[in-house]
Order: C-alpha cells, then structure tokens, then sequence
C-alpha cells in the first residue's frame, strides 16, 4: 500500500536528485521509504490499530555529496471493524447419549474491538443414513 506523497526535498546546491531513508522509528519494518521516489510505502502486513495506532519515522533525505537533512512525520492508523474470530472445532457425540436441548459446547468467539457477537444458523446437515446424526454450521 502506498500512503499519501512523495516527501519532497530541496537543495541550495540545486540538487534534485535524493536518497531517502528511514532512519528511526520502523522498529518491525512495517515501513519502506522509496530511495530515489521519496514514496512511504507499507511493507508488510501486520498493523493493528489495537495494537499499535501511531508510529512516529525519522525520514532524511541525502544529496549525492552526502549533506542530509531530516524530519520526523507521524503516520496515524485508522481503526477498521475487524471481524470475530470463530476457532474451528469438531464436535462429535455418541447418538446413544444425545438429548434434545442437551448442550454439545459453548462457543467462545473473540472480537479485537469488543463488539457484541450474534450467532446464526448457516447450515444444518444429514449424516445420511441416521436422521439423529446431524451435524449443525455455525458462524458469528
């Protein structure tokens, strides 16, 4: 993902030409820095805004002779709904002990931003031949 830009420099010298770096605040290296574009860039996946929600980089900008200059720029992550987080199980029961209304589990759903979880029906299927072996999808 490219974020908003490229950073721009100027040189007294007239220089146009830059190499550009990060030089502190990438401590995972969720963040690339285009040498030559100046284009901040996301490199890997893995932000989470309930996490982490704000870095702070120390981007410089070389001129060929070596002369740099640098800025420190905040980049501030916005929150998105994440889903809740179902763990897969498979739960098998003699039909001999099955009751009607007996309790197989408790589904134990996670939700990173503490929304409310809702439960529905997706599925129910025969386990042909026994109308007693049905299996039940569920989904949050």
């Amino acid at each position: 993902m490219v974020l908003p830009g490229p950073f721009t420099a100027t040189d007294p010298d007239g220089t146009t030409d830059f190499a550009w770096n990060i030089l502190a605040g990438n401590d995972a290296g969720y963040f690339s820095i285009g040498e030559t574009s100046g284009q901040l860039m996301v490199a890997k996946t893995g932000l989470n805004f309930e996490e982490k929600n704000e870095y702070l980089l120390f981007i410089t900008a070389a001129d060929p002779e070596g002369a740099d200059d640098g800025r420190q720029i905040n980049v501030t992550l916005t929150d998105v709904n994440d889903p809740p987080v179902v763990p897969d199980r498979t739960y098998m029961i003699e039909e001999l002990n099955a009751t009607t209304g007996g309790v197989i589990t408790t589904l134990e759903p996670s939700d990173e931003d503490g929304d409310d979880i809702t439960y529905r029906v997706v599925s129910v299927m025969r386990k042909a031949p026994s109308p007693d072996g049905n299996y039940l999808t569920a989904s949050a």
